[in-house]
């Protein structure tokens, strides 16, 4: 009885772990890879960026996600990627990379 509680307590702490962590990874590739707002994320922000809590993760990021203006490119500019409250990375979309 004991045995079988621990497996089932175990199966679902396991799969929370792996659907949180699948979240954040889809976020990251989202918003890092393709520029775009994250998914699994609450926005409070405007059509400029702003700022995306996540489960544990959250994000910076200022850009155009307006559709209609064609001043600046579509998608994000700038991101800070925190985890946990510790900045992991600052992505700067158009700085010139040096070697």
């Amino acid at each position: 009885m004991k045995k079988e509680i621990f497996l089932k307590t175990l199966a679902a702490v396991m799969s929370f772990l792996l659907l949180w962590f699948s979240a954040g990874l889809i976020d990251y590739m989202v918003a890092v890879c393709f520029y775009w707002e994250p998914v699994f994320c609450i926005k409070n922000g405007d059509k400029n960026g702003g700022f995306y809590h996540g489960l544990g993760y959250s994000y910076v990021i200022t850009g155009n996600f307006d559709e209609k203006n064609t001043e600046k490119p579509f998608g994000a500019e700038y991101i800070e990627f925190e985890i946990f409250g510790e900045r992991i990375e600052t992505i700067n979309r158009f700085e010139e990379k040096e070697d």
